[in-house]
């Protein structure tokens, strides 16, 4: 059976690529996005419906906009229905 959680982003620290895995229990609403230190939402990966399963997705340090984000620490947040997790990364 497969539960919704968020895992540890890999690698961490990282520079061009950050592999970010999770799972989902049940289809519903789904969003996973990327915050800097103040809160703001600076990257969204996932949005929409997601279905029960595994996923994963690649980050490679760029904001909405495709510009790099400066070195520092980051925030994945997933949420899917009541649940919400975040994990700590940080951008070399």
């Amino acid at each position: 059976m497969v539960e919704t959680k968020l895992y540890t982003p890999q690698p961490n620290p990282f520079r061009a690529h950050l592999a970010i895995h999770y799972s989902l229990a049940a289809e519903g609403p789904v969003t996973l996005r990327v915050h800097d230190l103040a809160g703001h939402v600076v990257r969204t990966l996932a949005g929409g419906v997601g279905r029960s399963g595994r996923y994963a997705v690649s980050w490679n340090g760029t904001d909405d906009r495709g510009r790099e984000l400066a070195r520092g620490v980051y925030s994945v947040k997933l949420t899917a229905g009541t649940y919400q997790a975040t994990r700590k990364t940080v951008v070399e």
